[in-house]
Order: structure tokens, then sequence, then C-alpha cells
């Protein structure tokens, strides 16, 4: 794949908070107007959100615990059909 050069002009604050939030991500800007690019092709939309989806801190929370229970063993299966699997939660 050989690389090509796409200059935009956009306002210094708008490219700051995005290289802010490409940073935020572990993305370089590059990586991430790419992947924006790819999206684009992909779909033949284009998606504009005033605010990105986050986790609310309830959501993060259980997450963490549920996390947590599997590094201490506490989970169940693998199931190897529906059956095995509603009824150990019935137990």
């Amino acid at each position: 794949m050989s690389n090509a050069v796409i200059n935009i002009r956009t306002d210094k604050e708008l490219k700051e908070k995005a290289q802010a939030v490409a940073d935020e991500m572990g993305l370089s800007l590059s990586a991430l107007l790419n992947n924006q690019l790819r999206e684009v092709i992909r779909t033949r939309q284009a998606s504009f959100r005033a605010k990105p989806e986050r986790m609310t801190p309830k959501m993060e929370s259980i997450i963490a615990e549920a996390i947590a229970e599997y590094n201490r063993g506490e989970y169940l299966g693998p199931f190897d059909t529906a059956d095995e699997a509603i009824k150990a939660l019935k137990k």
C-alpha cells in the first residue's frame, strides 16, 4: 500500500482538540482520521455526533466488578448448550 498525503485547512483549536482526543484513545491523529475515512467508505455515510459515546461511571463500575469476579474464578461456563447455561443460572 502506498501512502498519499492529504492537506486540509482547519481551525487551530479544532486540530488541537482532535489531537487531544486521539491521544486519549492511544492513536495518532493520522490513524484517527484514516479510520474515519475507512468508515465513510464502508458505510457510504458520514456520522456527526456532538459527543462521543462513553460508558457511564456506573457501567465502568459494573464492568470492573465483572472483571474482578472473572479473575477470582467466580464465573459459570463454558456451556455446550443454552439449556446448560439456563440450568446453571437457576441454581
